[in-house]
């Protein structure tokens, strides 16, 4: 089960997400992660294996939930927490979830979870 805390109190997150930020290639991602969380725009749900960074937004007049990140030793941990998520998220008034991802695999498993795929971002370094 998944608990609200306070970044303070899990400093052991920030080199999970540095390495997970390299891998997606946000090499800030800690820092954008660590920011929002201190200025109360995210929010960090822990378990004792796993966590989860969730950030409200607005677009339009949609409340959405960000999964910035979701992370588990054991692996899977949006599938594992995904109706945890969804209850944290209908709790303040989202109407939708949203993640990003940089692992493939994605492609085939969110759609059996129930995701769709709705934005694809291509870059080109200069």
């Amino acid at each position: 089960m998944l608990v609200r805390t306070t970044l303070d109190k899990a400093l052991y997150i920030l080199p999970i997400v540095n390495r997970i930020g390299l891998f997606a290639g946000e090499p800030n991602l800690h820092v954008e992660i660590e920011r929002a969380l201190n200025a109360n725009k995210a929010f960090l749900f822990v378990d004792t294996k796993s966590f989860v960074v969730l950030q409200p937004r607005i677009k339009g007049d949609v409340l959405m939930v960000i999964v910035r990140i979701a992370w588990s030793k054991a692996g899977d941990a949006l599938e594992k927490y995904q109706s945890e998520i969804i209850e944290l998220a209908k709790m303040i008034g989202a109407t939708r979830l949203r993640f990003e991802t940089a692992r493939r695999g994605f492609d085939k498993r969110a759609p059996q979870l129930g995701w769709t795929k709705t934005l694809t971002t291509w870059e080109q370094d200069l």
